[in-house]
């Protein structure tokens, strides 16, 4: 499973270079701890969310979209 969202995560980013753009990977991180390289308790557990720092990753960029709140609690 860990090896199957890595893939996917790299066809992402492969993906990017046929449009001419060359994506720059700068980190990985776990979602939650932020936990550095290097440090007691690093790496990222089969299952969890993680973050890739870098740039190039689209070839456009799409604004925040903002969702409605409800008006009323039911």
């Amino acid at each position: 499973m860990k090896f199957a969202g890595f893939t996917l995560a790299l066809a992402g980013i492969f993906a990017g270079n046929a449009l001419g753009q060359t994506p720059t990977v700068g980190g990985l991180l776990n979602n939650y701890s932020y936990t550095l390289p290097g440090l007691p308790n690093y790496g990222i557990a089969q299952g969890s969310i993680f973050v890739i720092y870098g740039t190039n990753f689209s070839s456009s960029q799409i604004g925040l979209q903002s969702r409605q709140q409800p008006h009323s609690v039911a």
